[in-house]
């Protein structure tokens, strides 16, 4: 066998080897099988191809051309899927993996014909390779594939944390060195100088990327194999060590000394059976090991399988009890002391009898300390402690910026004394156990936290709903006082009205002209209070759950001349032109009239008032068309856009209407929504600040048009 084949074998043998170790760790990932598939798939193209290098047969060396193709670029495709399932950083891309199926399908399917792999042929004893004429799709189909693997492992070394980076940074050199030059030694060379020979080194360039991707796993713990792999690995070359230990002998002794050649199957045979040997030796000597040491050493114990146990009990615990009873279980299995007790830093109450004892081990820097090598002195306070056995170990339980507390150890049972290899284990348990304890304790942190958190929420909701009782009750108060007081005021009102009335219509007495002023004056603010009165009535009433409409017929047409006119006046003193084109023929309407009126004389009042004196306009409009509607159109001071959406709650006021109109109560608009809702209409609002608004409402008509009586 010549260079290259030992290549193939090494190679071959390191590729499977790490695929398979990758797929026993986790079954279930994708990245896992992925990467198993691409190493397969390497060792096969790396055999093919050195195969097809040998002149053996002329058909045989056809499928191996053809073979090594198919294996070339499904290991590329692998490495491929490999780079999109490597870190939850790099997105899977649906569309270039549905793309990419179907093409890589047909390139393999292809790669089987004479169309990509070409014809194999001898040429004065030596084979002559030619590459098909759709070998440029193949090509280009690998460079491909090969960018977007470049791609995604440069996303992972920029995106992805630090560890993720390193590995994306090895394993991105790994492909790109091994795949390119792979590319230049096996298909550009060929194509260009029509000889094969540089294909022989093809195998070697795998080993570059088998090389980066094991120092990924062993030094960046790439897929969580570190130990794995670094165990198995040194497993092999003990059993090759072991393997050439004896065959060179053998061989050796049999070709010179007893002068009898060895067939090539006796060497396979021999290879095979020293493999075996050497495999089954090592469980051999474990289970002989382990009898003896329980037949002599009844003390004796595997460190790594306690250190095993104590981590698979620790991982995730966040229970200090739970830490506290399983450390205890394991150890004392291990060394059998005649006691073992924590002492905790977070317990000083129950450390009360051991003050001494924790004053002298914090006087020393070790984290395990043998009593009987300390001072006679310190020994004899250790001695007389409050125990019923002596202390025999003392062990620091402490993490980089905490001391948690002490653990102790009796002697052991058995009489024997702690050694070293005990002093190292108990100190690596310490800091396992420690760093766990800490982390419950943050844990039970963090619940004690969470519990007083919630009490004083509890504590504060208790207070809002006492709060919101009380303003309950309050506004309660402010409801019954409001309508008592519009009871009691509507009477009077009634009355100053009505005299003013008579007054003006001179059933007093003729009048002059300044005292007929006056008296308009106070008509119209008589007629302001009355629906001032009236509104907060129906607020009363809405609260309390007594407000209704009752639908009669009316002629809104009629409602809104009449209050137009009674409005008339204040728009003239304030220089307003107040105009209304009364419709001919409207429809009689089922409406309250009451609160309708209210709801019209409403919007034409708010119209005066929050219009600019000299040369405003307010038009208001009823129409008869699909709908029936009503606005009030004016040019005031409008509504600012982000308090439109309060300006219907009750009480509300926006801020400019405050500066205009400082006496509004802001019911009148409410009031308004809730009659139309009430009534089966839609508000109509529209609304530029300082430019002006329009207010009104819409009904439609085959709901509240009398039916015309047929007779």
């Amino acid at each position: 066998m010549g260079l290259s084949t030992y290549i193939v074998i090494f190679t071959c043998f390191i590729n499977i080897l790490l695929g398979i170790f990758v797929i026993l760790r986790n079954s279930h990932s994708k990245a896992n099988w992925s990467f198993f598939i691409m190493s397969v798939a390497i060792s096969a193209w790396a055999v093919t191809d050195h195969l097809a290098n040998i002149p053996t047969r002329l058909f045989l060396d056809e499928i191996y051309n053809k073979l090594a193709f198919i294996f070339a670029y499904i290991a590329v495709y692998a490495g491929l899927r490999f780079s999109y399932y490597f870190v939850s950083t790099v997105k899977k891309r649906t569309i270039e993996q549905r793309i990419t199926i179907p093409i890589g399908l047909a390139i393999v399917i292809l790669s089987g014909t004479v169309y990509i792999a070409g014809n194999v042929s001898y040429v004065k004893g030596n084979l002559d390779f030619s590459v098909g004429k759709l070998v440029i799709l193949y090509v280009l189909s690998m460079l491909f594939m090969l960018g977007l693997i470049t791609r995604n492992l440069l996303s992972a070394s920029k995106r992805g944390d630090n560890r993720t980076r390193q590995q994306a940074k090895l394993i991105l050199f790994g492909f790109s060195t091994a795949v390119i030059l792979g590319l230049i030694a096996n298909i550009i060379i060929p194509t260009i100088s029509k000889n094969w020979d540089s294909t022989d080194f093809g195998p070697l360039l795998t080993v570059i990327l088998v090389s980066s991707i094991t120092y990924a796993i062993i030094k960046h713990k790439l897929f969580d194999i570190r130990l794995i792999v670094a165990r198995s690995l040194a497993y092999v070359f003990t059993l090759i060590t072991i393997a050439l230990i004896y065959i060179i002998p053998v061989i050796l002794l049999t070709t010179y000394i007893i002068h009898q050649s060895l067939s090539t199957t006796s060497i396979v045979a021999l290879v095979v059976v020293t493999f075996i040997v050497a495999i089954i030796f090592h469980p051999l000597r474990i289970r002989f090991n382990k009898l003896t040491n329980s037949l002599f050493f009844r003390d004796y114990y595997e460190p790594q399988e306690i250190l095993d146990q104590l981590s698979t009990v620790l991982v995730g615990s966040v229970e200090v009890k739970h830490i506290e009873n399983s450390s205890t279980k394991i150890l004392i299995n291990t060394f059998r002391p005649q006691f073992l007790k924590f002492l905790f830093m977070s317990e000083p109450e129950s450390n009360q009898g051991n003050q001494e004892i924790i004053k002298i081990m914090k006087s020393f820097k070790d984290n395990v300390l043998f009593v009987d090598e300390i001072k006679s002195d310190h020994n004899r306070v250790i001695y007389g402690s409050s125990y019923d056995k002596p202390i025999a170990v003392a062990i620091r339980l402490s993490t980089s910026n905490q001391d948690l507390g002490y653990l102790l150890l009796g002697y052991k049972e058995s009489g024997n004394i702690y050694n070293n290899v005990d002093k190292r284990l108990l100190g690596i348990a310490a800091d396992e156990i420690a760093i766990s304890l800490q982390n419950a304790l943050r844990f039970k942190e963090i619940q004690q936290f969470n519990i007083t958190l919630q009490a004083k929420v509890d504590e504060a909701t208790k207070e809002l709903k006492k709060t919101n009782e009380k303003l309950k009750a309050l506004d309660e108060t402010k409801d019954d006082f409001i309508s008592m007081a519009s009871h009691q005021l509507r009477t009077p009102l009634a009355i100053i009205k009505g005299y003013v009335n008579m007054l003006v219509h001179g059933d007093a007495g003729k009048l002059n002209k300044q005292q007929k002023d006056f008296l308009d004056q106070a008509s119209i603010s008589s007629e302001t209070m009355v629906r001032l009165v009236t509104s907060l009535l129906n607020v009363s009433r809405i609260t309390s759950g007594k407000f209704s409409v009752e639908s009669n017929p009316v002629n809104l047409a009629d409602i809104v001349e009449n209050e137009v006119l009674q409005l008339s006046n204040m728009a003239k003193e304030r220089n307003i032109q107040l105009t209304y084109q009364k419709p001919n023929d409207f429809p009689i309407l089922m409406l309250d009239e009451e609160k309708i009126r209210q709801v019209v004389a409403n919007f034409i009042d708010n119209a005066i008032h929050y219009s600019k004196d000299k040369g405003a306009k307010i038009n208001v409009q009823l129409t008869d068309n699909d709908d029936i509607i009503f606005e009030v159109i004016d040019n005031g001071i409008g509504v600012p856009p982000n308090e439109k959406e309060h300006l219907f709650t009750k009480f509300y006021r926006a801020k400019n209407a405050k500066e205009a109109r400082p006496n509004g109560t802001g019911v009148g608009i409410y009031l308004a929504k809730v009659v139309i809702n009430e009534l089966g209409g839609d508000l109509v609002f529209e609304s530029k600040e300082g430019i002006g608004s329009t207010f009104g409402f819409r009904f439609k008509k085959d709901k509240i048009v009398q039916p015309v009586s047929k007779s």
